[in-house]
């Protein structure tokens, strides 16, 4: 009989203790809600977004309107609770003519949304006409964005940017992340202070700044500011005036049509082909330079422990100085020197093709050479 009764106590201490656990699993699930709203306006208008978190995206279409859709949710948290935290994240919407204002903020000072386990998440999704002007900002998330005709401004003190095809004007940054552009019509300026920056076809004057990531351009049709502090360069096509520096990485341009500095710290220099004025230096690696057109000033290829290798047309000429601390100068090219004294293998100093702008070559450690391009 006291086992019975024992038994029994056990069967109904458990089944107490699951229903608690069971009722607990219920007041704490996810809760969802959603806000949306539009607002009727004209192509070349403005959306403004500013954002206490969360990523935001941006789609067009072919409709004179502006609809906001805004995601919520809640888990970790009870219903009731969740409720509370909506009503603490106040999101307002407002229009000014053609300028709609979005705006996201906690009521208090310090919200408790992430305590206790509870975790809150928003998101932005909101249409715009292809015309029409961006101005971007949320403390923490992504943005993304289609496809714009007009001026983007981006902001996102952590989180990835990316963007399609911006007919005008791009101006953007994060402190934490990398950012992607498909192409630009007009002025580019993006920055990160730890990522990528992967950029496509540049048609404007740009600068691209990097405190800790590699940076790649397509093409570039206006200027290029390329620096970051720790990563690679990766360029394609330069059409105008470029300069591009890296403190620890190796540089690769495969054309460079306008003058080009480049400088790197550490890491070899390759530039595929230059038809312009190049002034390239590294401190650890090797140079190298296939010249097919003519500079309009004097060119200089330097390093502080690396070879040299310069590859040059059969119709340049250049006043080649040549020389290296701890190897050979070698050439397949006939250079006419003045030699006062005993020749050195380590130093050539002559008129390569009949001379023209100066070519100056230098290396604390490594051979140089000079060939024909195309060889």
């Amino acid at each position: 009989m006291k086992l019975n009764c024992s038994l029994r106590k056990i069967a109904t201490s458990l089944l107490a203790a699951g229903a608690v656990l069971f009722s607990q699993t219920l007041s704490a699930t996810t809760t969802e809600t959603n806000l949306q709203k539009s607002f009727a306006v004209h192509p070349g208008g403005k959306l403004i977004v500013e954002a206490d978190f969360g990523p935001i995206e941006i789609t067009t279409a072919d409709r004179p309107e502006v609809a906001i859709t805004i995601k919520r949710s809640v888990s970790g948290a009870s219903a009731a609770r969740a409720q509370e935290i909506f009503a603490d994240h106040e999101i307002t919407g407002d229009q000014d003519g053609d300028t709609i204002v979005v705006r996201a903020k906690s009521k208090e000072k310090s919200p408790r949304w992430f305590r206790g386990g509870q975790n809150y998440q928003v998101q932005y999704a909101i249409s715009v006409p292809k015309q029409f002007n961006l101005d971007l900002r949320t403390a923490a998330g992504a943005i993304n964005c289609q496809d714009i005709e007009g001026a983007v401004k981006a902001r996102s003190s952590g989180g990835n940017l990316k963007f399609a095809a911006v007919k005008g004007p791009l101006d953007a940054s994060t402190s934490a992340g990398s950012i992607n552009l498909v192409s630009a019509s007009g002025p580019v300026s993006v920055k990160t202070s730890g990522g990528s920056l992967r950029l496509g076809d540049l048609g404007a004057d740009t600068t691209a700044v990097t405190s800790a990531g590699s940076i790649s351009v397509a093409s570039a049709k206006g200027k290029l500011s390329a620096k970051t502090s720790g990563g690679s360069l990766d360029l394609g096509e330069l059409a105008a005036p470029a300069e591009v520096e890296t403190a620890a990485g190796s540089i690769h341009v495969r054309s460079s049509r306008a003058p080009l500095s480049a400088r790197t710290s550490g890491g070899s220099i390759k530039i595929e082909d230059a038809q312009d004025t190049v002034v390239a230096h590294t401190s650890a690696g090797g140079v190298s330079a296939a010249f097919s057109g003519a500079p309009h000033d004097d060119c200089s290829l330097t390093t502080s422990g690396g070879s040299i290798e310069v590859k040059v047309a059969d119709n340049l000429g250049f006043d080649v100085q040549a020389k290296t601390s701890g190897g050979r100068v070698s050439t397949d090219i006939p250079v006419a020197t003045t030699v006062v004294g005993e020749h050195k293998a380590e130093a050539l100093r002559g008129k390569l093709n009949g001379g023209g702008k100066a070519l100056l070559l230098r290396t604390s450690a490594g051979n140089i050479n000079i060939r024909r391009n195309g060889s």
